[in-house]
């Protein structure tokens, strides 16, 4: 009997590892598979568990550009900015990661990532790079001031949230033109 468990306990702590290690590898190939469905941001949230499962920094940024794809920034951001400080495998994941932010609106945030990632790019794209950011970073300032002022001066429309059944669970983007001044998207 006692020479049972000295087989039997190597042999549970590797099946434990297995069984552990199996659920991720099958996470991120459903993942592989809803990415190439077009099921992106089934796929993102797919990635991004695998990868906080994992502690993987690959995994993140596949999660990372899924949501920017889909256009759920505030996401985006959060899994970008994981991976933003790996330079030689994420080149431009700080150029990405600032866009994320100055999508969602956070607009100060955005300017000093954008100039923290002209800092420390190293890249042989460096002038086209720094002209890119002094350009978002113009834009994250052009956003703040057009944000304080009046929004029927900038915006002169009338905005109707519709339901939520309107939308389905795939992305939608095709906006309709439903006569002169009424567009459905």
């Amino acid at each position: 009997m006692k020479n049972n468990c000295r087989f039997l306990a190597p042999l549970f702590t590797l099946l434990s590892f297995g069984l552990q290690a199996q659920p991720v590898s099958n996470t991120v190939q459903n993942a592989d598979i809803l990415f190439a469905s077009g099921r992106i941001g089934e796929a993102a949230a797919l990635y991004e568990n695998a990868g906080r499962t994992e502690n993987n920094s690959e995994l993140y940024y596949k999660a990372a550009e899924c949501y920017y794809q889909v256009r759920d920034y505030r996401k985006a951001a959060e899994c970008y900015i994981l991976v933003k400080e790996e330079y030689e495998r994420y080149e431009l994941a700080g150029l990405r990661y600032a866009r994320a932010l100055k999508q969602d609106g956070r607009y100060e945030a955005a300017a000093e990532a954008f100039r923290q990632f002209a800092r420390e790019y190293r890249g042989e794209r460096k002038a086209q790079i720094l002209a890119v950011v002094m350009n978002e970073v113009k834009g994250c300032e052009l956003a703040q001031q057009m944000a304080q002022q009046q929004v029927s001066l900038v915006l002169p429309a009338e905005i109707k949230i519709l339901p939520k059944s309107v939308n389905g669970p795939e992305n939608e983007f095709a906006p309709i033109a439903f006569s002169d001044n009424l567009l459905y998207f």
